[in-house]
């Protein structure tokens, strides 16, 4: 058993015993020698005098004399109100110290205590526990689970190799209520599942919306292995007309549940077969070309539901889970039934290091008998060490659609050697990861472009995105932008892997980011490369990170002694997560939006911000903060999305920011949604890197 009491820290401090009505106004002469720790309020009640209250003062003050203080200071409350110094005690037990706290002192030193998890609504899986980490699962559950209730009400955790047919792992319960039937929330769709009986992986969200990003209302949308639904149901809510299948019936059970919860049962049309089965006979060839109504609002009722060939649609696509299942695609598709171009693939499949994407359309090409035009490559995201999950996308060939003969296949063994003798052009940008503090995982990764080794370089602070919570340097879209901006710029960027929520809460993150700046400055010979010039230094950030990168900025000004390395020439803000209790026109108006509404931001402010405080918390609403006003800052650029929940506050933020005299200009990108620069294909991803160089060209040219 945990015993609970060993980890009680008692604090013997010193306190103010003031009049209530002057505490506003002594709070910010004292500004700097408060008790400040998160989740303790430096102003408490005093138990004999309601008048009263107490004004507990920072654990550096040892003498009721307060020599500690200035004296300036100490005149200033003195004209207030006579000065009365009294001890004050607290205890800070079990239920103040985080979980990572916790772990650290009861795991042996050298284990690394676990610091990423999937969470879903009600539940948690942590990562595969650890050989040397099994003799403590159970108090590392106790600890998370005491921590996050009644957030989370269940942790489970992976046990043995998947050996079903349905691909769903066991797991073992290790604290909470056994109910494995949860609800996962995601771009704006609700997901019911039994975790026990489906399977379910949110950390393909992104890969999910990149590639709804690209459907259009009317597209016929066919998913050979669908789930739960995380492709179909986006997919009809965007008027997608949906075909799913999956061999799991528990899983058809839920996607039909989630079809209703989501108002779209009229548009996804279930099917419980072997994949091979439901794509052949999805598309034989009719006895009728009316099998499908184009009145989509029959569907329920329509007995046949067979793509119709001759539908005049926007585009189709077929979803397939592997590139060993598309020879179910030959001869699928009769030229003389169907009109319009031909359907786009998008199957996935996972590339080792020593292997190559030609590899791969090789072996597409052998299970289609054609050869592929144009395919497109998509990093997924690292599976192992050494290997990597991709999406390859092409349209479905011609030669594909009809049966394949010996001809066939002669053309296209000639066009699978050829292929083996080409290779794709990647960026031209280095990369390596620079520990900062490793204790606490702290560290960046650097992407240094490899053209312009003598051309003085200007250095960007990159912060990613992600809610406080989620994602990291090493996150394949985030790596994939910073190695683009590094390229394109061109520019020396450290992306940091600073401190998640909820586990951290404010202030680790602004922490991370300024401690990260420090070192920069300190080891910045040691560290980057020699063309790097540290007097054109950019602070850059997008989302939870555009709000950390505006605190940094912010700090690192007010210190600007502590910096003498560098000069921070401008602030890049890629719509900054910012926020209040009031709700906006745009909070309101969106509410449904892709990736981001305000059930979302809500979930994260909490567990983000000190126990207690509301969106007005200065963290969030950077409105209710005079720091600005006396600090030099350098001219800043915030990037607007107009389908964007959080727009409001940018523009508040720029206008307010100009009033307190600072330069900040506004790009806005109308058909934009939040989280845009991390998908390549939309139109906006280029304008926004020609917008960050301008930026950066105008501001060096005027310095």
């Amino acid at each position: 058993m945990l015993d609970e009491r060993k980890f009680d820290v008692q604090l013997n401090l010193w306190a103010l015993r003031i009049p209530r009505e002057h505490c506003k106004l002594a709070t910010r002469i004292l500004n700097g020698y408060l008790l400040d720790r998160p989740r303790i309020k430096p102003i408490t009640e005093d138990p004999t005098c309601e008048k009263n209250r107490y004004m507990i003062l920072s654990e550096k003050i040892q003498n009721p004399d307060l020599s500690e203080i200035p004296s300036h200071k100490v005149d200033e409350v003195k004209e207030l109100f006579e000065i009365e110094v009294v001890p004050y005690s607290m205890t800070l037990g079990y239920s103040y110290w985080t979980a990572d706290h916790i772990l650290k002192q009861i795991l042996p030193p050298g284990l690394e205590v676990p610091s990423s998890f999937e969470t879903i609504v009600k539940s948690y899986r942590p990562p595969d526990i650890t050989d040397e980490l099994l003799p403590y699962k159970d108090v590392i559950s106790k600890v998370i689970y005491d921590k996050n209730y009644p957030r989370i009400k269940t942790i489970v955790n992976k046990v043995g190799t998947i050996t079903n047919e349905f691909r769903v792992p066991k797991f073992e319960v290790l604290a909470g209520d056994c109910n494995m039937v949860t609800e996962v929330k995601q771009y704006g769709a609700i997901f019911k599942l039994d975790y026990g009986l489906v399977y379910w992986n949110s950390r393909l969200e992104h890969e999910h919306l990149r590639l709804i990003s690209k459907f259009q209302a009317g597209d016929t949308v066919c998913d050979m292995f669908a789930g739960i639904g995380p492709f179909a149901i986006p997919a009809a809510q965007k008027g997608c007309q949906v075909y799913a299948n999956d061999l799991n019936p528990d899983s058809i059970h839920y996607l039909k549940i989630n079809a209703e919860i989501n108002k779209v049962a009229n548009l996804v049309r279930a099917y419980n077969l072997d994949a091979r089965k439901f794509i052949s006979s999805l598309m034989e060839v009719p006895t009728s070309q009316a099998c499908l109504q184009s009145d989509v609002s029959n569907w329920k009722t329509s007995e046949k539901h067979k793509i119709r060939p001759d539908s005049p649609k926007a585009g189709s696509h077929l979803f397939n889970s592997h590139v060993s299942f598309l020879d179910a695609f030959r001869g699928l598709i009769h030229k003389k039934y169907w009109k319009g171009s031909l359907p786009w693939v998008h199957c996935y499949c996972f590339i080792r290091a020593n292997e190559t994407e030609d590899l791969i359309i090789s072996e597409a090409e052998a299970a289609l008998g054609a050869s592929i035009q144009d395919p497109t490559f998509h990093r997924v995201r690292d599976v192992a060490p050494n290997k990597a999950m991709f999406c390859l996308s092409f349209r479905l060939p011609e030669e594909a659609c009809i049966a394949v003969d010996m001809a066939k296949n002669a053309v296209h063994d000639e066009i699978t050697c050829s292929r083996h003798q080409t290779h794709r052009q990647h960026h031209p940008v280095s990369t390596s990861d620079v520990p900062v503090d490793p204790s606490r995982n702290l560290w960046f990764r650097l992407f240094v472009p490899t053209t312009a080794s003598n051309t003085p370089l200007p250095f960007i602070l990159y912060f990613h995105g992600g809610g406080f919570y989620a994602f990291g340097p090493d996150f394949i879209n985030y790596d994939s932008l910073c190695s683009h901006l590094a390229a394109q710029l061109p520019a020396v960027i450290a992306s940091v892997n600073y401190r998640l929520a909820p586990e951290h809460r404010y202030p680790s993150q602004y922490e991370d980011g300024y401690e990260s700046l420090q070192f920069i400055n300190s080891h910045n010979y040691a560290v980057l490369p020699a063309n790097t010039d540290l007097s054109k230094c950019f602070i850059a950030g997008d989302s939870a990170g555009g709000n950390i990168a505006h605190h940094v900025t912010v700090r690192a000004c007010n210190n600007s002694q502590q910096l003498d390395k560098l000069r921070i020439e401008g602030l890049m803000l890629l719509q900054p997560f910012f926020g209040g209790e009031e709700r906006t026109e745009a909070e309101l108006r969106l509410k449904m939006a892709p990736v981001l509404n305000v059930e979302y931001t809500d979930t994260m402010w909490r567990g983000f911000l000190p126990d207690g405080a509301d969106r007005n918390h200065h963290a969030a609403n950077v409105l209710n903060s005079g720091e600005v006003k006396n600090v030099e800052l350098p001219r800043t650029v915030v990037v607007v999305g107009g389908y964007d929940p959080l727009q409001d506050w940018q523009r508040r933020y720029v206008e307010w920011m100009n009033k307190c005299g600072k330069e900040v200009e506004l790009v806005e990108y109308p058909n934009a949604i939040h989280g845009f620069y991390l998908f390549p294909e939309v139109a906006e991803y280029q304008l926004l890197f020609h917008s960050m160089r301008d930026f950066i060209t105008k501001h060096q040219l005027s310095s």
